[in-house]
């Protein structure tokens, strides 16, 4: 997959909503441990039971995700540490800019600012909602699928027709349950990682919510990032 941005890499194009490897984040937060003494909010029940696209995300026309994050270029050097630099802070905000159902799919478009990896233009992802996938334009006319419902620890789905097949290199992997703490508060989060070549992509995914946190780690230079949710 091409893209990094929030809502393409794991959707080439629907998100709302992140390989173990080195620098990824630790197990229990990807936000640190400042916010432990908060309650965690639990996945709800109900979403377990319901179908695309309510299990997915709160989708309405104006709906939005405000996340903050940090962001810097990571530069390799040969037999030294990585130069860091163009480090960047701040907020961007995802928001639903139409919807629309026929029948048994769903499609929801998705307006990205892209300013928290680094992307040169706002950019609009299309999702596409139908039985227990979701999935996301790819090249040549080709879909790929992001998500796959029900969610389970090491159910694996959505690989890069343009990578060849290497374990789970290029593929989105569930790693199971785990605490994201944000600013908008601690959550009970399905963890998804992708892994290729150029860099690790962590996702932390709440069901009825969408993403609440997410990380990415180039290998070997790039845009290294993290974005937390801020409202909810």
């Amino acid at each position: 997959m091409r893209s990094t941005s929030l809502f393409s890499a794991m959707f080439i194009g629907f998100s709302v909503v992140l390989s173990g490897c080195a620098g990824a984040p630790s197990a229990h937060s990807p936000a640190g441990d400042s916010a432990s003494a908060a309650p965690i909010i639990e996945i709800p029940r109900i979403y377990r039971a319901l179908p695309l696209p309510s299990q997915s995300w709160p989708l309405r026309g104006g709906q939005r995700w405000i996340y903050q994050y940090s962001r810097s270029l990571r530069r390799p050097r040969a037999g030294a540490p990585d130069t860091v630099s163009n480090q960047a802070s701040g907020m961007d905000t995802l928001r639903v800019e139409n919807y629309l159902e026929d029948g048994h799919t769903t499609q929801v478009f998705l307006r990205d600012p892209g300013a928290r990896t680094g992307e040169d233009a706002a950019m609009t992802w299309v999702y596409t909602m139908r039985d227990s996938s979701v999935t996301v334009p790819g090249s040549a006319g080709q879909s790929v699928e992001i998500l796959r419902f029900p969610l389970t620890e090491g159910a694996r789905f959505g690989h890069d027709p343009y990578e060849p097949v290497q374990g789970d290199l290029s593929t989105w992997v569930v790693a199971g349950l785990e605490v994201a703490s944000t600013p908008s508060g601690r959550y009970r989060a399905w963890r998804l990682n992708y892994d290729t070549p150029a860099f690790v992509l962590s996702r932390w995914f709440v069901p009825g919510l969408g993403i609440v946190a997410e990380e990415r780690h180039p290998h070997k230079g790039g845009y290294d990032y993290r974005a937390e949710l801020v409202t909810r």
